[in-house]
């Protein structure tokens, strides 16, 4: 008997807490269900395609050893500018030769960017994997990127860019589109279920001392620009059928036309004024309302 009485009052106990909880549940549910809504206003409207890249110098070269010997003489160090015909390092088939050494010269006007050998290294003749030293010409430099086919018909030589470098979050740099390849990347067998690229150099126009070849980046490419239009987020604008609506926060749906659009925003080029006050689409009513 003790026992049935326990379990009565332990039953009573659990209805008791799921009703609390419930009524919890559902009151939260009501209260936090609020409509946003918004006034229909004039602003600018970017459409973009953002892309990644390397940063690299218009022209670059490494300095590799003519025969398998020795670094007998560094005449550079890293960081210092040479011109063309500048004396850079001498190599030779044996560090206790007495014969005279003539030393290998710059073959472009840039800076010592990297030096990979010390004097008395072994090299070897013309391995690019084991080069002695490289030199970049960084007064020009550019991003090499990878544009995916459905953005590559977006974009024209000329279109501005918006370039952040992944080491300097804090700075941007502006940019220009010089160069969109006709052909997309070759791709090995393995690789041709991925998808295709078309390769694309934009010129940075306002580098300075912290940006560095070979950081990364993203690139922001200005496709297209309006400015002065009504827009309003995709949120409140509802496609059914091919065609597009808008709930003023007083009154019925109405249709509006529809003009450039990018990741957050669409230009509305008929249907609403300024200064009109809409309400965000719930689409989760529309579907309920559909499937009754």
């Amino acid at each position: 008997m003790k026992t049935f009485n326990r379990f009565k009052k332990l039953f009573f106990v659990t209805i008791l807490f799921i009703a609390i909880i419930s009524f919890f549940i559902l009151n939260q549910t009501n209260s936090s269900k609020v409509t946003r809504t918004i006034k229909v206003k004039k602003e600018n409207l970017i459409q973009r395609v953002t892309v990644a890249g390397n940063i690299e110098p218009y022209k670059k070269t490494i300095v590799t050893a003519p025969f398998n010997g020795y670094i007998k003489k560094m005449y550079v160090k890293t960081g210092q500018k040479v011109k063309k015909g500048d004396p850079i390092v001498s190599v030779v088939q044996s560090l206790q030769s007495p014969d005279p050494t003539f030393p290998l010269r710059s073959p472009l006007d840039g800076t010592v960017v990297s030096i990979q050998k010390r004097e008395g290294s072994f090299v070897k003749q013309d391995d690019p994997k084991d080069f002695i030293l490289r030199i970049d010409n960084l007064e020009s430099l550019y991003i090499l990127s990878y544009v995916p086919e459905v953005d590559m018909i977006k974009i024209k030589k000329g279109d501005s860019a918006i370039i952040q470098a992944s080491a300097l979050l804090n700075k941007e740099y502006q940019g220009v589109v010089i160069d969109i390849s006709l052909a997309a990347q070759d791709q090995e067998k393995w690789q041709r279920n991925s998808k295709v690229e078309y390769q694309t150099q934009i010129k940075i126009l306002d580098p300075d001392i912290l940006i560095k070849p070979g950081m990364s980046s993203i690139i922001d490419i200005v496709t297209k620009k309006k400015e002065n239009v009504l827009a309003i987020p995709h949120e409140f604008i509802l496609e059914k059928e091919k065609k597009h609506y808008v709930f003023p926060i007083n009154g019925k749906e109405k249709e509006v036309k529809i003009g450039l659009q990018n990741e957050s925003h669409a230009e509305i080029t008929e249907g609403v004024s300024e200064g009109e006050e809409l309400k965000q689409i719930d689409f989760l009513e529309l579907f309920s309302s559909d499937n009754t």
